[in-house]
């Protein structure tokens, strides 16, 4: 048995995902408010440009800045919807891993990795930041 909820409900054509990870590094520790409105920007430009190259649906863009003082989380699941953001930090930070992950409806796959690649490097550094992209290992 079945049931929506009375929701909405979509039959999704083709989704994919795509998650990746930067180890960030900056020169001057960035406050708390800063680093919230830098995983905020990236949420929405990620959203925004998979809408602008064809997505029909964002499935589920999300982030974690993860640093020795605490985190920063940064969820959307598209522009009308807004972007979510909780952090616990008290301290300004210089430096964390950020881990991305993109989930998008109706978007070729290699546009979602671009996009995701692209805007997971720039928006950390229109923030001051160095952002480098980590493998597997880098990740552990």
């Amino acid at each position: 048995m079945s049931t929506n909820w009375g929701l909405p409900h979509y039959e999704v054509d083709h989704e994919w995902g795509y998650g990746i990870a930067f180890k960030l590094v900056a020169p001057q520790p960035l406050d708390p408010i800063r680093l919230e409105d830098m995983a905020r920007d990236l949420m929405k430009e990620i959203a925004d440009e998979c809408v602008k190259q064809g997505a029909t649906m964002i499935g589920h863009v999300k982030c974690i800045l993860h640093t020795t003082g605490g985190w920063v989380k940064a969820d959307t699941i598209g522009a009308k919807y807004g972007v979510y953001v909780k952090s616990e930090l008290a301290n300004p930070q210089s430096e964390g891993t950020l881990v991305i992950n993109s989930i998008i409806v109706g978007l070729d796959k290699n546009k979602i990795i671009d996009i995701t690649k692209t805007l997971g490097k720039a928006i950390p550094e229109r923030y001051g930041f160095t952002a480098t992209a980590l493998d597997k290992k880098g990740m552990t």
